[in-house]
């Protein structure tokens, strides 16, 4: 997609997924990343 993002926007990602009821695909398009990356992201910050 973009290319590699900033830690500053994996955190306002994962925020806004956990804050909003939104689903993981919804945030993959406002972020402008695949679902597969932002899932990724959200397993590494889970853990």
């Amino acid at each position: 997609m973009n290319g590699h993002k900033s830690n500053e926007t994996r955190k306002l990602a994962i925020d806004y997924y956990l804050s909003n009821n939104i689903s993981q695909l919804e945030v993959s398009k406002i972020f402008q990343v695949s679902e597969k990356t932002f899932k990724r992201w959200l397993k590494q910050y889970r853990r």
